[in-house]
């Protein structure tokens, strides 16, 4: 699960001197359930106990497992990915309160690199764009209230140094 590493940095974190936070980079995509609204820095309510929720999780057989996806859909998270991504950022921030760890989250969007054309991968954002160059796709039907935020790679980590000399 995504849980795992995020709560290993911070049982670390704990044990290190002079510590001024801990800064948590992680992605918007984690408020996908979030549908047709602003999507604000801040953590929203998950509706379910977190730590009962990761227990059913991994002892559930691979026919469960299969349920829990479909809740997962029906809640409103695209996939396990946003779903589980929410699920860390809330116990990240249990554990700081509880250890009295400073933890910072940086919610960066689609991350790209500002020169026309560079691409890193062809999947999400990069197949549209190479699809579209190639004339495969010319219409991309879309909500008229969806919005699609892609943020210069040079900005992200400059606001991200910033934040962290804060």
């Amino acid at each position: 699960m995504n849980c795992h590493g995020t709560m290993h940095a911070l049982r670390f974190a704990e044990h290190c001197q002079n510590l001024r936070y801990h800064m948590h980079v992680y992605t918007a995509y984690a408020n996908s359930n979030q549908r047709n609204k602003a999507i604000y820095e801040k953590l929203y309510p998950l509706g379910f106990d977190i730590e009962a929720k990761i227990r059913e999780i991994q002892s559930a057989t691979l026919k469960e497992i299969e349920t829990i996806r479909a809740n997962i859909k029906r809640s409103g998270y695209s996939n396990t990915y946003t779903f589980t991504k929410a699920m860390v950022e809330h116990l990240a921030a249990a554990y700081a309160a509880k250890t009295s760890i400073p933890l910072m989250i940086f919610w960066p969007m689609i991350v790209g690199y500002p020169v026309p054309g560079w691409i890193d991968q062809i999947a999400g954002v990069g197949a549209v764009n190479v699809a579209m160059s190639l004339g495969v796709v010319s219409l991309l039907p879309r909500k008229v209230d969806n919005i699609l935020d892609v943020v210069s790679v040079d900005m992200t980590v400059n606001t991200l140094l910033l934040a962290a000399g804060f």
